[in-house]
């Protein structure tokens, strides 16, 4: 979050510059840890600076109380609006209610100088490890209310506007017993009332990334006014943005022999309406997952308690695809920052901002199209695992609409009490757009998008369960706000009876064998990795 501060009083505001009193603000706020790599930017009537959480009021009267003691502030410091560029853009594919994706950045950690340049690491890791961004997703309707006669919404094109907006920190019941009720407050007759959740109000997410996330909480942003920016100004901003991420090999994974008797444990995490799953030897912590989620936005209070997301050291986390809720457990678990993270699509800013933390915690990054399939390598089982997609089965020449159906879909050969057993993690990959020769003989399925859509087509087909040994996981998260799994006697109508829903009966845990299944896997590609335990 970008803490922006002024002084207090007119007068002394204007008789003072506060670059005079650099050395005496940076020392007040070590108090509150608030370090270099917190990109402190002082003006001459303000100065801000960065912290991944919320800081008590405790604390930041604290603060002004030490700089006032060091000579500044006499008469106190009041926080001010933050002014960010509003980054707008427009998915009909979406649900109605988050058609708009608005990412809020900071102008100062745009504009401003990088006094932090690291010559060690590649451009657009300097620039977005210090961009301060949070995102949200909103109806069309309530963009235009915000946004009012400047917004029009475009395919294709990103619209950028100048806004000024305040953050806050409210409970999540609270906020979710305010949206739900019938009255909607006017935020300019009800500005200083922080309890209610006005017309203006907008639920974001933060990149929290050093251990501070508060799931009990959301952050809020009130957007109070909207401005135009010229379209050079706008190019500019989006050629910030769009500079190209480069793979980072990191630690070099070698694949050692290992006996393919050893016992692993495949796992789906309850992690609320979220995909994770993961194998680890049996015992020990994960050493890969196939998405990394956890409930997050409007749904973030489906997020069970105490949840955990372990992860051993140079573990893998390869995505399904890149949207926010199969990758942000990190929240929750830093060390997943210093894994490898295999990125089947072009990332969003949002992930582009984590993938700089993943490079700076000395992690690896590998970057790929998952257009067909690619042979996954674990260890000396050459052949266990294979991710990727497939053109249309219905229609080979329609263009993929949504982000998932460019993404990745998961198949594991194995051994279950002595007998092979196949397992089909969808993640939110349409059936329609999947390889449908691994269709046959499943013995467990991860459901397709959390049990709801599976297919842009009625006529998709749904995988084949094997007859006497199967099962369907749902991982959703309970009263999530989309229906899910809404699929359920769609699947049920085609042989999935035995069902595990995580909010209902937890992870979902099956010790098995890897196998090597060279004989039923035809991949279009390959994927130059080795998986390491």
């Amino acid at each position: 979050m970008r803490y922006n501060y002024a002084l207090k009083k007119k007068e002394e505001r204007n008789g003072t510059n506060l670059k005079e009193y650099e050395n005496e603000i940076k020392e007040a706020l070590e108090y509150l840890n608030v370090g270099k790599e917190n990109y402190i930017t002082i003006n001459e009537d303000s100065f801000e600076f960065s912290y991944s959480g919320c800081i008590s009021r405790g604390y930041l009267q604290e603060m002004g109380k030490r700089l006032s003691k060091l000579g500044v502030g006499k008469e106190g410091f009041v926080r001010q609006k933050n002014k960010a560029y509003a980054f707008l853009s427009y998915d009909k594919s979406r649900t109605n209610d988050e058609q708009i994706l608005v990412e809020l950045v900071d102008c100062s950690t745009v504009d401003g100088e990088n006094e932090y340049f690291l010559e060690e690491m590649p451009q657009w890791v300097n620039f977005y490890r210090r961009v301060e961004l949070s995102t949200t997703c909103i109806s069309l309707e309530k963009a235009k209310k915000i946004f009012n006669r400047f917004y029009e919404p475009e395919d294709n094109k990103e619209i950028v506007f100048l806004v000024e907006f305040k953050h806050r920190h409210l409970e999540i019941n609270k906020y979710h017993e305010n949206i739900n009720s019938d009255f909607i407050y006017d935020y300019k007759s009800n500005k200083n009332n922080k309890s209610f959740v006005r017309e203006n109000t907008c639920l974001i997410e933060h990149l929290y990334s050093d251990g501070v996330y508060q799931p009990d909480f959301v952050d809020l942003a009130d957007i109070t006014s909207v401005g135009v920016i010229t379209e050079p100004k706008r190019k500019s901003l989006l050629s910030k943005f769009d500079v190209k991420i480069d793979s980072y090999p990191g630690v070099q994974y070698n694949a050692n022999i290992l006996s393919q008797n050893t016992k692993y444990t495949f796992t789906v995490h309850n992690v609320g309406q979220a995909l994770a799953t993961s194998l680890s030897e049996k015992g020990q912590k994960p050493f890969f997952y196939f998405d990394y989620g956890i409930a997050c936005g409007k749904n973030a209070r489906t997020l069970p308690k105490n949840i955990k997301l372990p992860i051993a050291k140079d573990a893998t986390i390869l995505l399904s695809h890149v949207d926010e809720d199969h990758w942000c457990g990190f929240r929750i678990n830093q060390e997943a920052l210093k894994c490898r993270w295999i990125i089947p699509q072009n990332p969003r800013k949002a992930l582009k901002k984590t993938l700089s933390s993943v490079y700076s915690n000395g992690g690896t990054i590998i970057q790929y199209s998952a257009n067909g399939l690619s042979i996954l390598k674990i260890k000396s089982l050459n052949n266990c695992m294979v991710a990727g997609n497939s053109q249309s089965t219905i229609n080979s020449s329609r263009s993929p609409k949504k982000t998932h159906e460019t993404g990745n879909a998961l198949y594991i050969f194995a051994q279950y009490k002595g007998k092979e057993y196949k397992i089909v993690i969808s993640g939110d990959q349409d059936y329609d757009y999947q390889d449908n020769s691994y269709f046959n003989d499943i013995n467990l399925l991860v459901a397709c998008h959390h049990g709801g859509e599976f297919s842009w087509s009625k006529r998709a087909a749904i995988p084949i369960p094997n007859s006497v040994e199967n099962k369907i996981v749902y991982s959703y998260g309970d009263g999530n706000s989309y229906g899910h799994p809404s699929k359920v006697s769609e699947h049920s109508k085609n042989g999935w009876n035995i069902e595990h829903h995580t909010p209902k009966d937890g992870n979902f845990e099956i010790d098995l064998e890897l196998i090597d299944n060279t004989r039923t896997i035809k991949p279009s590609s390959k994927l130059p990795i080795s998986f390491e335990i």
